[in-house]
């Protein structure tokens, strides 16, 4: 059934192929795109393509209750020059890409299925189908896409309007930009030709300067409707307001504009240091070919807000941070390293930071500095993970001589502690004041700052020490600065900082930097941290990806920070809590009966201490790392890790990045390091080389699966200050929208007069009240309380309700914390990133230009679901079929004597379940039947008939699933016991019965059917199962009929076409292993009916279009005898196939299918004589009608006319038109001729929709006869639209 399912697929992308390149070449020839590698002298830019910003195409129609943008769809000329593409030349994949842009279905938010997953599609009845989600039933809370990558920004007016949304996505942040909307900002991690894909190329600087690589895009969104987002199933597309690039303004290292790339030598000025020497030549180990610079890997990020930790504390603007993660360099070239960013959201400005050093960074974070004077930062990373780095690991020992210790200097890669960056706002480098108070770096404490370390005098490093370390576990130690300090110099790497953790620790004699693995040896990576947001607390939560997790905790802040007087302090005392070490994990995680991954034994086998294989790892409490390797019971990989302050306490959502074979897992946990281990609850699971979508070739969007491989879930933002709702203050005017009126807001005084007005936020029943500065002004008591949406609420005008007001206004991040920390964990609305890296290099992810797949999520947790503890085994046993798929409870014990009351088995409680269903039908039929006629009654009865054989093809895979297998080889099933009844028949027992021979089943309106059964024993068996299982649904089941086994005639009359056909490819009468052969026949068959003959009558239709296109005369002839005579060969093999896999019985379908074959043959027969009884002086007919159409009279042939007279010429004559009838004997030849033809064509369609029922009875599948439906409409569609244009333009 795969196989047939993708030749499907492949030929309706090989016709959509044929009838846009068809279109294209008849209606426009595409400009020619200027090749963007041209050489380029010093000073000159790269032009990126110039993008036609058109305004022709019409406008989309708003659904009701859409409040986000005006949208408009994008024309195929616009979208091909946009993103260079030749339509004439490009793959079926792109032009379906294509197809679906400009049609106006992949606007930024309208996808509403989901990648990632709560179970395996294979343990479950989940869909496995191309462009749509899987089992969706996640345990501790609900997932809805925001935004996904190779979506298009539709919006009317935008300036970003045509860009599509790149990947993959990480690191982001989100605040108001007003009071009406909530902005999400989201980078993508690309890696440019580095490694990956090139993404589109964005302009800086006016146009001077282009990258590629990773972007930085912002989402708008309406406030109101996010607020109540996750109470219906509306795509986020009917909120969004707009999209777009973050910053558009780039400065360098050095603090200059970066400019466009020299190719032929030294970018002297503006160059893009990360990419370079300190001289600007160009290091990196690829050049880009659409633009000038690599934006490398922007990985993991937060945003800050202006004073959020109150009153002059914390940053002056509202910032985004930002950092390139990783390079490679071409080998024995000296390069700077790769730096910070940070944004300047509210002027749309990017600068490049040297003050953190510039080692490449996975996550930079505020702490709450509590002094007014000082920002801290906390730093995590790679410290240098830049392959190719010989030149500048040389240098160093060459420039530095050997360490203190006398030893030389290693690579700086994971050499390094928890590092934190102390500045002083105000400063220039040098310490000076600065001059300029608009100097964005300086009022930040971003130039003059110094980076600090974890040092510890306890003499183990820091791996080693979480290796089975307990919750609570605590280690004093201390952030002491390092003797390295940006001057504002634009350096080579050997003189970085990053080199100081290879050194003592300065001022602390007997004390070592805490780094993984000591000062000689990379460890495991700090990889993301989070800030500790709670009230008096400047502190962090930093994750490692050796799966272990803890709390660093600065000690007595402010006072070091008022002794230090506006310089440095040398060092801050400072504690680190464990909250998880690395160590088992299985026995703390909460699946929430989900988390059940593909059973792979031959991928991830489970093993014993002795390393005996004794089964294969079952579901998400463990982790396949990679294939055939050791199993792993811990944490592996944390990447992604944020914590969420909520009134409960903070929790933490931990992501994983380990390269899960069976797919990455997402965990969230309420933390305290008490002593007591976490508990872990299952968010989800996304992706994996093996995960059974991923391997199926499932792509969101459709068509953007490469095969399988790994996922990653990373960034988490929570937005629940943003989106809060109290009740309005002051009086009870009516005002729309909820907004607040001078009278409802009070008014502050000082000793000048008024000052300005008051917003609120609530915390703990509380009402603070805050000047427009930001300063606290007064508490009042009260009983103010926070509103959440628990269903629908008003969307028409995109308005609150008239009571009702946002907790906080924009630009107030003190009251966003404030809020965040009071709102629960279950009403919390939370942004989480996903990231795929199998989507890429097709589709709609290659044709724009996104490099690699994945999804903006939006979560809202559900953290009272209570949950049995799980006490399956972790792993199933090996056998040769699926184990149990759902989990189940350890059954209680029976006590002697007792006898348990019988429990209806799987199979026997499916059935049940469908005769209920019927009789409802029954009943329903019965009471229609007076105001139906009769052939309504039919099609309402083979609609019944259609909907249970469906039926059985989901209750199949849904046994299996469970356990029940539907094989015809015996298997080992976990706690069951298998009896062979000595017909052939396995029978399963638990504690009821459950049968699971015969397989095949089919419900008619009258009785229950099953297939042939090999003895009168296993009738009777069946029947005593069904009416144990429910003796009042099968009470009436004494007088069924059912089939006696081979030979028998139930089934094979007539007037019952489908038990006839299921006869015939009943498992009696052919092994399972003809599978194959079927396939086989379904896919000739298929091709013959549903792709080629259409198309072969469709080119009799059409003649016309193809000389307008410049071909042939008789170009339509020979297409309708070449894929005719391939039909009739496809036929007979089709007919062979199944002539060689059936007994031959009477069935309707095996009639039809000798009808088709014998019709086949005498068309074809009579075409031929049709072509040999042509008039002879057809020739001479054709030279005469085109004379007089043209007024040319010396014409040697057809093809040497013009097109335009070769089209005025067709409207007299065709070699194989319709000339003047010279016999009555032609007529009747054209008449019978087509006629004939239809009427096989209606027998062939019913045969193959038929034989594709019957293949997905045979062997448990769904039916994929509507996707032969699809395909043929999409032909016989494409041929009428070509049609209609032939006889309105070619008259």
């Amino acid at each position: 059934m795969a196989m047939t399912m993708t030749m499907i697929k492949l030929t309706n992308r090989l016709l959509l192929a044929l009838v846009l390149s068809l279109v294209c070449r008849c209606t426009t020839t595409l400009a020619h795109q200027p090749d963007a590698e041209d050489a380029l002298n010093e000073g000159e830019r790269i032009e990126a393509r110039q993008v036609p910003r058109e305004d022709t195409r019409s406008l989309m129609e708003q659904e009701e209750g859409d409040v986000g943008c005006m949208k408009q769809t994008l024309s195929l000329e616009y979208l091909s020059e946009r993103y260079g593409i030749d339509v004439n030349n490009a793959t079926p994949d792109i032009l379906e890409a294509l197809l679906t842009g400009v049609t106006g279905q992949l606007g930024i938010g309208s996808t509403t299925e989901l990648i990632c997953e709560a179970n395996d599609a294979s343990r479950t009845d989940a869909l496995v189908q191309d462009g749509f989600s899987g089992d969706v039933n996640f345990p501790f809370g609900k997932i809805k896409p925001l935004a996904t990558v190779g979506e298009l920004n539709y919006c009317v007016n935008d300036e970003a309007r045509g860009d599509a949304f790149t990947g993959v996505p990480d690191g982001m942040g989100a605040y108001l930009v007003d009071d009406e909307t909530i902005r999400i900002v989201v980078q993508s991690e690309s890696y440019g030709t580095i490694s990956q894909q090139e993404t589109w190329p964005y302009k800086v600087n006016g146009g001077v300067a282009t990258f590629t690589g990773s972007h930085v895009h912002y989402l708008d969104f309406d406030r109101y409707e996010m607020a109540h987002f996750m109470t219906h199933d509306r795509p986020a597309s009917e909120m969004l307001k707009a999209f777009g690039q973050v910053a558009e303004t780039y400065y360098n290292l050095a603090g200059d504009f970066v400019n466009a790339r020299n190719t032929t030598g030294a970018t002297s000025y503006g160059a893009h240091f990360s990419n370079t020497d300190k001289d600007g030549n160009y290091a990196v180990v690829r050049t880009p070919t659409q633009a000038d610079w690599i934006m490398q890997s922007l990985c993991s990020s937060h945003l800050e807000e202006k004073h959020q930790w109150g009153t002059g504390i914390g940053f002056e603007d509202n910032v985004y941070i930002t950092n390139e993660e990783w390079i490679t360099y071409e080998d024995g070239k000296e390069f700077v390293g790769i730096s910070a960013h940070i944004q300047d959201l509210d002027n749309r400005v990017d600068y490049a930071i040297g003050s953190v050093t510039n080692t490449g960074f996975e996550k930079i974070v505020e702490l709450n500095s509590q002094h007014k004077d000082y920002i801290i930062l906390a730093v995590s990373g790679y410290n240098g993970d830049y392959s190719g780095n010989s030149a500048e690991l040389d240098a160093r020992n060459a420039e530095y001589g050997n360490r203190p210790d006398g030893q030389p200097y290693v690579w700086t890669k994971n050499i390094c502690p928890a590092r934190i960056y102390v500045g002083v706002k105000g400063k220039m480098e040098d310490g000076s004041l600065a001059v300029d108070e608009d100097d964005f770096l300086a009022r930040n404490g971003l130039r003059y700052g110094k980076l600090y370390g974890f040092a510890t005098d306890i003499g183990i490093s820091r791996d080693d020490y979480h290796k089975n370390r307990a919750n609570g576990d605590m280690v004093a130690g201390k952030f002491v600065a390092i003797n390295w300090q940006w001057d504002g110099v634009v350096k080579n790497y050997r003189h970085d900082g990053a080199w100081e953790f290879q050194l003592d620790v300065p001022g602390n004699a007997g004390w070592e930097w805490w780094n993984a693995n000591g000062r000689d040896s990379s460890g495991a990576k700090t990889e993301h941290l989070s800030p500790d947001t709670r009230i008096g607390h400047t502190a962090f939560i930093q994750g490692s990806t050796a799966g272990y997790f803890g709390h660093y905790y600065l000690k007595d802040v402010t006072t070091v920070l008022d002794s230090a007087n506006g310089m440095l302090p040398a060092e801050f005392a400072a504690d680190y809590y464990v909250y998880q070490g690395e160590q088992d994990i299985t026995g703390q995680v909460d699946l929430g009966n989900a988390g059940l991954y593909a059973l792979r034994p031959d991928i991830c086998p489970f093993t014993n201490d002795d390393g005996d294989v004794i089964g294969v790892v079952n579901d998400a409490r463990h982790n396949c790392d990679r294939p055939l390797s050791a199993v792993k019971s811990t944490f592996e990989d944390i990447d992604g890790l944020e914590v969420i302050a909520a009134k409960e306490g903070l929790y933490a959502i931990i992501q994983e990045d380990s390269g899960n074979e069976l797919g990455e897992r997402m965990f969230i946990s309420k933390l305290e390091h008490s002593g007591t281990e976490l508990s872990y609850k299952f968010i989800a699971m996304s992706g994996g080389a093996y995960n059974t979508r991923m391997a199926g070739g499932v792509g969101i969007p459709a068509g953007s699966n490469s095969g399988g491989n790994a996922h990653e879930f990373s960034g988490v933002i929570d937005l629940s200050g943003m989106l809060a709702m109290v009740e309005s203050v002051g009086d009870d005017d009516d005002d729309a929208g909820g907004e607040r009126d001078d009278d409802e807001v009070p008014e502050v005084t000082d000793a000048d007069g008024p000052v300005g007005r008051l917003y609120m936020f609530v915390r703990n029943f509380t009402t603070y009240y805050y000047n427009p500065d930001g300063s606290l002004y007064m508490v009042k008591a009260n009983s103010t309380e926070y509103y959440f949406p628990e269903e629908e609420g008003r969307r028409l005008s995109g308005t609150m309700p008239d009571n009702l007001m946002f907790a906080i206004p924009a630009g107030n991040g003190h009251a966003k914390r404030m809020v965040e920390m009071d709102v629960s964990i279950n009403n919390k609305l939370i942004a989480l990133g996903l990231q795929a890296h199998n989507l890429e290099k097709v589709g709609a992810i290659e044709a724009f230009q996104t490099d690699r797949g994945g999804q903006v999520l939006l979560y809202q947790p559900d953290m009272d679901v209570v949950t049995s503890p799980t006490t399956i085994a972790p792993f199933a046993p090996v056998t040769s079929a699926p184990a149990p798929a759902e989990p189940t409870q350890t059954p209680a014990p029976v006590d002697v004597g007792t006898t348990p009351a019988p429990t209806p088995s799987p199979v026997a409680a499916a059935i049940v379940e469908v005769t209920e269903v019927v009789r409802d039908i029954e009943l329903t039929l019965g009471g229609l039947t007076s105001v139906l006629d009769d052939n309504a009654q039919n099609v309402l009865a083979q609609t019944l008939e259609d909907a249970t054989r469906d039926y059985f093809a989901n209750l199949r895979r849904r046994l299996q699933s469970s356990g029940i297998t539907l094989l015809d080889t015996d298997v080992d099933v976990t706690g069951q016991q298998l009896v062979e009844d000595g017909s052939g028949l396995t029978t399963v027992y638990d504690q009821s019965i459950t049968y699971s021979k015969p397989a095949d089943l089919t419900v008619s309106a009258e009785s229950i059917v099953t297939e042939p059964l090999a003895s009168a024993d296993a009738r009777d068996q069946f029947v005593s199962d069904l009416k144990a299982a429910d003796p009042d649904a099968f009470a009436d089941l004494t007088g069924v009929s059912a089939p006696q086994g081979p030979g028998s005639s139930a089934g094979d009359d007539d007037d019952d076409d489908t038990t006839g056909d299921a006869d015939q490819l009943s498992p009696s009468s052919k092994p399972s292993d003809d599978r194959s052969a079927w396939v086989a026949h379904g896919v000739f068959a298929s091709l013959a009916w549903g792709i080629l003959v259409p198309l072969a009558v469709g080119a009799s239709f059409i003649r016309k279009v193809f000389v307008q296109c410049g071909l042939p005369k008789n170009t339509w002839f020979k297409i309708h005898v070449a894929l005719n005579g391939t039909a009739i060969l496809f036929t007979v093999i089709s007919f062979a196939i199944a002539m060689s896999l059936t007994t031959h019985r009477t069935t309707t379908h095996h009639n039809t299918g000798v009808a088709v074959l014998v019709l086949t043959l005498l068309q074809g027969l009579g075409g031929l004589l049709g072509a040999l009884t042509e008039n002879e002086n057809k020739q001479s007919m054709t030279s005469k009608y085109v004379e007089e159409a043209t007024g040319r009279k010396e014409i040697e042939g057809v093809e040497n006319l013009t097109p335009e007279e070769a089209v005025e010429g067709s409207k007299a004559e065709d070699p194989h038109d319709a000339p003047p009838h010279d016999s009555i004997f032609r007529l009747a030849w054209e008449i019978g001729h087509r006629l004939l033809g239809a009427v096989l064509l209606g027998l062939a369609w019913w045969q193959v929709q038929s034989g594709l029922k019957l293949f997905a009875d045979r062997f448990q599948e769904d039916s994929i006869d509507h996707v032969f439906w699809i395909v043929l409409a999409v032909i016989l569609g494409a041929i009428g639209v070509l049609a209609l244009y032939q006889r309105i333009a070619l008259k």
